[in-house]
């Protein structure tokens, strides 16, 4: 894999796909899941990009991407089940903490759309070399500039892994546990904060 891309170099039917097919697939498909308004076929949507990261063999390449989006979910799922100004079913209490049918409902389908939306664009970068998605760009007429903003911004994220790694190895060298859970890390992290005053 390219350390400037997030693409991976496999063998496979979705890799051999014209870069445009996957492009307005990515775009299409997430236009559907945000037009429909019912969670069983946002579902099918989602499940049927799954499969298609199957067969292009880079599946195990999303998930790393779908668990940073687990906080944003996690902040969904609690504002739509308490605030959502539909809710009006008790689905479940817990310790006095009510969450309501509607609320989890709209937190199911929010969250089946951004997980489609992730998965989408993997199909895309994961399967694709940004050079091959910007020249067939240029080809069907598209301004070079406009292929090279394109080019940007599939290499942001790779540069962003990039200096992660680096601060992760910096706070390493200097003895700070990056290892193991988030309790862990947390109290590593207040441990070296209160030793720098």
């Amino acid at each position: 894999m390219d350390t400037m891309t997030l693409y991976v170099d496999k063998k496979s039917p979705i890799h051999s796909i014209d870069p445009l097919t996957k492009l307005i697939y990515a775009m299409v498909n997430i236009a559907i899941a945000y037009i429909l308004n019912r969670l069983v076929p946002i579902f099918i949507l989602t499940l049927l990009t799954f499969f298609i990261l199957f067969l292009g063999k880079v599946f195990r390449r999303i998930v790393p991407i779908l668990g940073l989006s687990l906080l944003l979910i996690f902040s969904i799922v609690i504002v739509q089940g308490f605030f959502n100004p539909e809710n009006q079913t008790v689905l479940f209490e817990i310790g006095g903490i009510i969450f309501y049918e509607e609320g989890m409902l709209a937190a199911s389908m929010f969250t089946l759309r951004i997980l489609n939306m992730i998965a989408s664009f993997g199909v895309l970068i994961l399967t694709t070399r940004p050079d091959e998605l910007v020249e067939a760009l240029i080809r069907r007429g598209f301004s070079p500039r406009f292929g090279y903003v394109i080019l940007a911004v599939l290499q942001l994220i790779p540069q962003m892994q990039a200096t992660m790694g680096k601060i992760t190895d910096a706070q390493r060298s200097r003895g700070m546990e990056t290892e193991g859970n988030l309790s862990t890390r947390i109290q590593a992290f207040s441990r070296s904060s209160f030793r720098s005053y």
